[in-house]
């Protein structure tokens, strides 16, 4: 390393700042450790080459989630704090930031600056928005990895759940340079949206921005819909930082939200005549198999589950093994298992060894087991995130069986077949988690009997939060 920095600073001179961008910590068995690099840093720090340290974390092939939503906002702070203890040149921390964390570790003097890649994609604002004491209306990089890191990974175009306009602007934008959201509507309407979800929200912004007077719908006391779902499993949370900024985007400017609204066909049709146009944002609605069962069995739905509604028993078993069935299954491994303020505690006044915390992390108050009919566990979940959630399920001990298909629910339990043949696996709780359809019958009610009336997100295709984004986006930009 000396020798090639040498080498640099010969071909660029004396006044061409080179920087070093390292790990702090491999993370890796025979790896270089965080000490190993702070000392590695302060040697190259005294050859005079270097200009400044930018400091990351692991590498690819580390068995430690490096910038997902679990991990914590600034968790590898202490990686560049130490380097900075032992070098003159300034320091930057990168790896899993958002501008608060970030304001407040280079303000506390931690370090000298901060780098960040990934919410840049989601708001190319950030730092114009922080600079103007707006960091509320940035819109969040969630740290999902769908649409940036792992199209990148396969050599594809990058994007961002969130923006739609990511990566698109020569797509998007006019001849004046302007993006849709950049310019009135010619024809400004009174738009009802029926649902505030991901889709009937950004519909709402969307069309808000160009000129429209927008009034949404929701059944519940809350927004986000069913992304609240998604952002309900143990270190999911910042899922639900971005249904957060739509919601105060959207009230921001002036989209009139309406709780505890459940709509029906009468009544959309009745409020038709006071609005020029009805979006139905109505998401989907789940999907119950036909199995035999013996109805003395108490039998919940996986969303039943994250709403908190569902009493479990001891031993649960969760139908379904796709994105919902996994998350639900880790959700319900956790509960019983410590928090991070109970293993700080136990770990300060040293209550138990070492073996024993890790056991009372690792194990939770319930016996919980997926069946799951198909080859592949949670295969929709995107890549840079599927790994550590399929880690953690095993980790939490869940019993997982795939290719094996749900033959009846009786008073011993579930009855399941695969290749190995019949068994039944204690259940006091059955959770469903087998996919969902469509919620779109109000549509078929209301055509022909409004003037004009739009489907998007969930309500036409069940897929996920970027197509639930794309398609109000979408339609938004069109009026």
């Amino acid at each position: 390393m000396v020798e090639t920095l040498e080498g640099m600073r010969a071909a660029v001179g004396p006044d061409y700042p080179i920087s070093l961008r390292v790990s702090g910590s491999d993370f890796m068995d025979g790896g270089c450790n965080g000490d190993d690099i702070a000392e590695i840093c302060e040697l190259l720090d005294k050859t005079g080459y270097v200009d400044g340290f930018s400091i990351t974390a692991g590498w690819h092939e580390s068995a430690v989630p490096l910038i997902t939503m679990e991990v914590p906002h600034g968790a590898w702070a202490y990686l560049g704090r130490q380097i900075k203890a032992r070098v003159k040149a300034p320091v930057a921390q990168g790896m899993r930031m958002n501008i608060e964390k970030a304001e407040e570790l280079v303000d506390r003097g931690d370090f000298d600056a901060i780098v960040m890649g990934r919410p840049f994609l989601a708001d190319p604002d950030v730092v114009n928005k922080a600079e103007a004491g707006k960091a509320s209306t940035i819109r969040p990089c969630v740290g999902c990895n769908a649409k940036c890191l792992d199209m990148a990974m396969v050599s594809k175009p990058i994007g961002c759940i969130g923006n739609y306009e990511c990566n698109r602007e020569e797509e998007l934008e006019d001849e004046n340079g302007l993006m849709p959201t950049e310019k009135k509507s010619e024809h400004p309407e009174k738009i009802l949206v029926i649902g505030a979800g991901p889709s009937g929200m950004e519909f709402a912004r969307v069309a808000a921005l160009r000129g429209h007077k927008v009034t949404i719908w929701e059944k519940r006391n809350r927004t986000i819909g069913l992304s609240l779902y998604a952002a309900t499993p143990p270190r999911r949370y910042d899922i639900r930082y971005f249904g957060q900024w739509l919601e105060r985007t959207c009230r921001e400017l002036g989209v009139e939200i309406i709780l505890n609204k459940e709509a029906t066909a009468e009544d959309i049709i009745a409020a038709s005549k006071d609005y020029d146009r009805v979006v139905l944002a109505c998401g989907s609605k789940a999907s119950i198999p036909p199995i035999p069962r013996d109805p003395s069995v108490p039998i919940v739905h996986a969303w039943d589950v994250f709403e908190g509604t569902a009493e479990l028993g001891k031993n649960v078993v969760v139908v379904g093994g796709g994105d919902v069935g996994v998350e639900v299954a880790m959700y319900i491994g956790e509960i019983g298992t410590l928090t991070a303020d109970e293993l700080r505690f136990m770990m300060i006044y040293k209550t138990e060894p070492y073996e024993k915390l890790q056991q009372l992390l690792n194990h939770g108050v319930h016996n919980v087991a997926i069946v799951e009919m198909g080859k592949k566990f949670a295969p929709d979940i995107n890549p840079g995130s599927r790994w550590s959630i399929i880690a953690r399920t095993k980790q939490l001990g869940t019993k997982m069986l795939k290719e094996t298909k749900v033959i009846e629910i009786t008073k011993e339990g579930v009855v399941v077949e695969n290749a190995e043949g019949r068994q039944t696996l204690p259940a006091d709780t059955v959770v469903i988690a087998a996919g969902a359809k469509p919620n779109n019958d109000m549509y078929e009610q209301l055509v022909g009997k409004v003037k004009n009336v739009d489907c998007i997100g969930d309500a036409v295709k069940v897929a996920r939060i970027p197509d639930a984004v794309e398609s109000a986006y979408k339609l938004a930009a069109s009026i």
